[in-house]
């Protein structure tokens, strides 16, 4: 099934994003969200622009700033991200060097970093690249949404297990898989959502998934037991 993603502008007086403490880049804050804080003067908010692009396989939405729009885009024959002027709603810039990039995170000038779980990518505010793309190795693909620690450190959580920590230069730091065992069936507990941050510490739920495929492995109190991990994450010299 392929799904457009549809963006609208939406003009909304005393409208502005809050300052998050210690939080490096716009959309991120403990809860895991973006924060706006929003005197809305009127009843009926104007909707000036809507944009339409697609197909965008399970849409993950944009970061953006007061200037900039990125967001992870699938299009007929090629994938990347695309950059919106916040003005207009027009495509200032795109970019296919990643396939199915996760949403990425934006620095307080509009730069982003991303990922698919092979390589990382940083683009200046007008969609040049910072070359050159930096391999992950092993591949994280498929991931959930990189995020960003209050210590400058990226935390790429992978679908296949593994949390993985990396700095904004691409230099890897540390990773981690979540083994353990639940009513004497081995296997691995799996991130099943984007990670949040509180500073410096991770919190990422998982599933369990028993290494054994058995009618009883599959047993509701084994398959799809959950747990939350919290991991703390700090540079080598750190």
């Amino acid at each position: 099934m392929l799904r457009g993603l549809l963006i609208f502008g939406i003009l909304v007086q005393g409208t502005y994003c809050a300052v998050i403490s210690s939080c490096p880049a716009y959309g991120c804050r403990p809860s895991g969200t973006f924060s706006y804080l929003i005197d809305i003067q009127s009843k009926e908010p104007t909707v000036f622009w809507n944009t339409t692009y697609g197909a965008i396989p399970d849409s993950l939405g944009c970061v953006g700033n007061i200037n900039n729009i990125v967001c992870p885009y699938k299009g007929p024959t090629s994938n990347g991200y695309v950059g919106i002027g916040s003005d207009k709603g027009n495509q200032m810039w795109y970019d296919t060097i990643l396939h199915d990039p996760s949403l990425p995170v934006m620095d307080i000038e509009g730069g982003i970093i991303g990922t698919d779980g092979h390589y990382m990518v940083k683009y200046e505010a007008d969609g040049t690249q910072i070359k050159p793309s930096k391999p992950v190795d092993p591949s994280l693909f498929p991931l959930y949404s990189v995020q960003l620690s209050d210590n400058g450190m990226l935390v790429f959580a992978s679908m296949n297990g593994v949390l993985f920590a990396m700095d904004t230069a691409g230099i890897p730091l540390a990773s981690i898989s979540f083994n353990g065992s639940v009513e004497r069936f081995n296997g691995s507990f799996l991130p099943v959502s984007t990670p949040i941050i509180v500073g410096t510490r991770v919190y990422v739920l998982t599933e369990f998934r028993p290494e054994e495929d058995t009618p009883e492995s599959r047993k509701p109190n084994i398959l799809g037991m959950q747990r939350l991990y919290a991991v703390d994450i700090f540079p080598a010299n750190g």
